[in-house]
């Protein structure tokens, strides 16, 4: 960016100016977009606070972005996790909003995070208007973010199930099993 600046200023030619100017401003533009998407990706506040500070910042960041409105509940959290598992269903959590947004034509949607009987459990549920989880899943171009939230969770040595019914909503349930209760 800097080198862009100095290299503007020591054009001669109005017109030069101006194109390199606009070059300028698309680098910083992508500069940013790619500081954005890292941020999106592994947010500081995952590192730094845990996946229910970061789970609340983003569904409420979800709810003034999308207008969507989202019930939160988070229990039995305390201390922190493996931070393998807390971005894997950080990413989960990303995913399945995102796919709220995009195609369930959703009015509100639930968002839980809980520790369960040796497992993390967190669930996205909508009220829009659901789909064929089957016939998406036989599609390997359609499906490619639930394809990626199972692998997310397989990853972690978790399991995502997908419930949806047309008209009725849908639920994604992701589960992990805490390697300090395993066998509980």
């Amino acid at each position: 960016m800097v080198k862009l600046r100095v290299l503007e200023r020591s054009l001669e030619r109005r017109e030069q100016r101006g194109e390199l100017e606009e070059l300028r401003a698309l680098a910083a533009g992508t500069l940013e977009g790619v500081r954005r998407l890292a941020a999106h990706l592994r947010p500081s506040l995952l590192d730094d606070l845990g996946l229910p500070a970061a789970v609340k910042a983003y569904v409420d960041q979800f709810a003034h972005l999308w207008g969507i409105p989202v019930h939160l509940r988070v229990r039995g959290l305390d201390g922190r996790l493996p931070p393998e598992v807390e971005l894997a269903l950080y990413r989960v959590l990303q995913e399945a909003l995102t796919n709220v947004a995009r195609h369930a034509g959703a009015s509100q949607a639930w968002v839980s995070l809980r520790r369960e009987r040796g497992c993390l459990v967190l669930t996205v549920k909508d009220d829009g208007c659901g789909f064929d989880v089957a016939a998406v899943m036989a599609d390997r171009e359609r499906g490619l973010g639930l394809f990626g939230m199972q692998e997310r969770m397989a990853l972690v040595g978790g399991s995502l199930a997908i419930r949806s019914r047309l008209e009725a909503g849908t639920e994604v349930v992701a589960r992990v099993p805490l390697p300090s209760e395993r066998g509980r």
